[in-house]
């Protein structure tokens, strides 16, 4: 079932970190990069926010915004993976931390899986598999991003009379390794959330 229903990532690179793709021998830059070099860094932000707000038109954009703040802030160690939720994060007293809070959200880049798979490979498609972990595991080869640098956030499509979303969140230094984390979300918890 397709309909807007697609597998798809977002990478999270930590803006120090960005040159590192420099590494990669390819025939542009990057859309940020070609960008940039025209406009402005606020109107940097607001293409950013127009690219996010047109994810969370779809209903797996929506659940967006929670797996970022979820990612960053574990790879920030401010928190980790509850025992009892799979896409909870939890201080070290067991105390939930809220995912609507994300002070290090500034220290990263956005950019589509899609935009990576572009630049990258020369190539793209909107299909989450094609800018997957086997991407991500060439660009770490070549890119040697450290722990946090780089983040993937992936998810699947919906199955045909499922009621759930599988997504995960992984760092990309060990994009084979166990995720941040993973779960699956179910249609009518995402359909509540806001878009933001």
């Amino acid at each position: 079932y397709y309909a807007g229903n697609w597998p798809g990532s977002v990478w999270m690179i930590k803006k120090s970190a960005w040159k590192k793709l420099s590494k990669l021998k390819a025939f542009g830059r990057t859309v940020p990069d070609q960008l940039g070099m025209i406009y402005t860094p606020q109107d940097m932000v607001n293409f950013g926010s127009r690219v996010i707000a047109f994810r969370s038109l779809h209903a797996h954009g929506r659940l967006l915004p929670k797996l970022i703040r979820l990612g960053i802030n574990a790879s920030a160690g401010t928190g980790k993976e509850s025992k009892n939720g799979k896409n909870r994060l939890v201080n070290d007293e067991g105390d939930e931390i809220r995912t609507t809070e994300c002070p290090a959200w500034s220290e990263y880049q956005y950019i589509e899986g899609e935009f990576v798979a572009s630049f990258a490979l020369g190539y793209n498609f909107g299909d989450g598999y094609w800018h997957g972990k086997y991407m991500a595991s060439a660009l770490q080869d070549v890119c040697q991003f450290e722990k946090g640098e780089a983040l993937h956030i992936s998810w699947d499509s919906f199955r045909l009379f499922g009621s759930h979303l599988p997504w995960s969140v992984r760092d990309v230094s060990t994009i084979w390794g166990k995720p941040i984390a993973e779960g699956k979300t179910s249609i009518d918890e995402i359909w509540e959330l806001q878009p933001y």
